[in-house]
């Protein structure tokens, strides 16, 4: 079993600078090319290809960024959820709290990589009768 540690770990290098490196040296291949090529007949063709890639560029990054908000968003939640003092919860809200937790979790078996394709979410009550 992993530790906190060990998945915040998995989950930092998912979203690593690396995604915002990469996209900046595309940027400047592409600006490059597009250079290179200004006097001669395919520098129309590197323009468009120059824009487009300054369009994925930026799509990635917007999304990397998305990517480190919703985390510290849920982050936030999830602790502020847990912590709350003087609340007892019902083994149903148990149950719920740890389904939303595994739903964050990076888990390669086969019955988490279905249930995550058809976004499929077990009900705590449901967990409570199986006894899981």
């Amino acid at each position: 079993m992993e530790t906190i540690l060990e998945q915040e770990q998995k989950v930092s290098e998912a979203i690593s600078p690396h995604s915002i490196q990469l996209s900046e040296h595309v940027r400047l291949l592409a600006a490059a090319l597009r250079d290179k090529t200004e006097a001669s007949p395919f520098a129309a063709d590197t323009l468009i290809l120059s824009n487009e890639v300054n369009s994925l560029c930026d799509h990635v990054e917007r999304l990397h960024e998305s990517v480190e908000t919703l985390l510290a968003m849920i982050d936030v939640a999830g602790t502020s959820a847990s912590v709350t003092p003087g609340v007892e919860l019902t083994a149903e809200d148990k149950k719920a709290m740890e389904i939303q937790r595994e739903i964050h979790e990076f888990n390669p078996a086969a019955k988490d990589t279905i249930k995550a394709l058809f976004m499929w979410r077990d009900a705590p009550g449901q967990r409570l009768r199986e006894g899981e």
